[in-house]
């Protein structure tokens, strides 16, 4: 996750970031936490707001949010959908939410190729002269294999 996270909290005024799962459960955190602030609790917590806002704006039949933002005196924090999952942003006082929102969407991005296996490592190349492999076992090289002929020789 740290490879998702770490680019946002190199932006100015970010504190922390934090993956969370749909059902609160913490997925990866990275930034400045202290005994005052727990990261489980702080996801479960974002979580659980996120929740109430659904069912407020239940009975007008808006779409799940996208994004949430609270803002208040000690700081702000962003809220940023990710399929079955939230990613969380918390700013210091005076940032610029506007500048976090592109950031976000990235961090988006990378958590579905994350999620999908895209940023796995690639296999190493072979060495000049070894012979290609097929990586999946389960495959059988058929090209030096005798194959019937198409005419019944």
């Amino acid at each position: 996750m740290k490879g998702v996270l770490d680019p946002l909290v190199v932006l100015p005024g970010v504190r922390r970031a934090l993956v969370i799962g749909a059902d609160g459960l913490l997925l990866g955190a990275v930034g400045a936490f202290d005994r005052s602030l727990d990261p489980d609790a702080f996801a479960a917590q974002l979580v659980g707001w996120v929740v109430e806002v659904e069912r407020a704006i239940d009975p007008m039949a808006w779409s799940t949010p996208e994004q949430l933002v609270l803002e208040g005196s000690h700081g702000a924090v962003l809220l940023q959908r990710a399929e079955r999952a939230w990613i969380a942003v918390e700013a210091a006082p005076g940032a610029a939410l506007r500048d976090l929102a592109v950031p976000l969407e990235a961090a988006v991005g990378r958590l579905h190729r994350l999620a999908r296996g895209l940023d796995a490592p690639a296999a190493p190349l072979p060495s000049r002269g070894e012979p290609l492999r097929d990586p999946d076992p389960r495959v059988t090289d058929t090209r030096n294999s005798e194959r019937p002929s198409a005419h019944g020789a």
